[in-house]
């Protein structure tokens, strides 16, 4: 069975998603942004980067290339798995 191709994100949206993603303080780490990349076969191409900035390097790379915003959705998908978030109830406290 073939995938359905996503649209591609619009590149202020994927820039925002970035952001949102890798913002230093409530975001993702870098190392847990290496793993995500890895498990959604998306290639790590500028990894000394900031990490808003690694993920829109890597992102609109794969996206250019591919035509499609499928795996960055991975990404997000697995970004958001709750059981990252077990133990870290700081991040939803404001």
């Amino acid at each position: 069975m073939a995938s359905i191709k996503r649209p591609m994100f619009e590149t202020h949206v994927l820039e925002g998603l970035c952001r949102t993603i890798g913002d230093s303080a409530d975001g993702l780490t870098g190392t847990e942004i290496g793993q995500i990349l890895l498990n959604s076969n998306i290639p790590d191409i500028d990894s000394q980067n900031t990490k808003w900035r690694r993920l829109y390097s890597a992102f609109a790379d794969w996206q250019n290339k591919n035509q499609c915003s499928n795996h960055i959705l991975r990404f997000v998908q697995d970004a958001l798995q709750p059981v990252r978030y077990i133990g870290k109830e700081e991040v939803f406290s404001y």
